[in-house]
């Protein structure tokens, strides 16, 4: 996230995964967090603003990758936090 990438980004209501390594290194301290959710090893330190969960990937006849009913459920629910 720090050194020559983006600074004084926002992240809200986002679903991060990913399965091998850390999906975020190089913090810089100026991202701001809100409501997200992840699944597997974030890599930096996150103070507040995202919450370990299986976001509950599900294949769908319509489109490829969908969020199932529970996740959005706990994408509502990570709002408030």
């Amino acid at each position: 996230m720090g050194g020559s990438g983006p600074t004084n980004a926002i992240f809200a209501h986002t679903l991060f995964k990913k399965d091998a390594r850390d999906i975020f290194f190089n913090p810089n301290g100026k991202t701001t967090w809100l409501g997200n959710m992840y699944q597997g090893t974030l890599g930096i330190s996150i103070a507040s603003g995202m919450i370990a969960i299986d976001p509950k990937f599900a294949l769908s006849a319509r489109v490829f990758i969908k969020l199932d009913r529970l996740a959005v459920q706990l994408m509502l629910r990570a709002r408030s936090i």
